[in-house]
């Protein structure tokens, strides 16, 4: 069994949800009735999961219609953005033994500024390329 190697107040950043939303603008949001968009469409160097199938330790980035990136569920909005949060979290995630699958959820509504960022963070600290593919949740519908 694996195990990760890596300090407690660490993991406990990871897992409590460090840095919930602290005001912020959100980007503005497409209205629910808008066709997909061209942002929306998957890039060469993502590739769609089934989030259930994936085993052993994973965390989810979501790109919410709300305008927020959410890490494991808590909206990482503070008074930078949600940048400096995902700098701190993608750069813990590769050097933690295994490296836990991180997988991109895109709201059907989400702006194209969320979804750009969250797909622009991913790429800078996990080395998507076509070769070695991000992780993107399949569409519910």
């Amino acid at each position: 069994m694996q195990t990760y190697r890596s300090s407690p107040l660490l993991m406990l950043a990871m897992l409590s949800g460090f840095g919930a939303s602290a005001g912020g603008a959100a980007p503005e949001r497409r209205p629910a009735s808008s066709p997909p968009t061209q942002c929306g469409v998957m890039p060469a160097d993502f590739r769609i999961i089934d989030r259930a199938a994936v085993e052993g330790p994973r965390n989810l980035i979501q790109a919410s219609s709300d305008g927020a990136i959410r890490w494991n569920g808590a909206a990482l909005n503070g008074m930078h953005g949600p940048r400096p949060f995902l700098d701190t979290f993608l750069d813990m995630v590769v050097r933690m033994e295994p490296v836990p699958a991180t997988i991109l959820r895109i709201d059907e509504t989400a702006p194209c500024e969320t979804i750009e960022l969250a797909r622009e963070m991913m790429r800078k600290h996990l080395s998507c390329s076509p070769a070695r593919a991000c992780l993107q949740e399949a569409s519910p519908n």
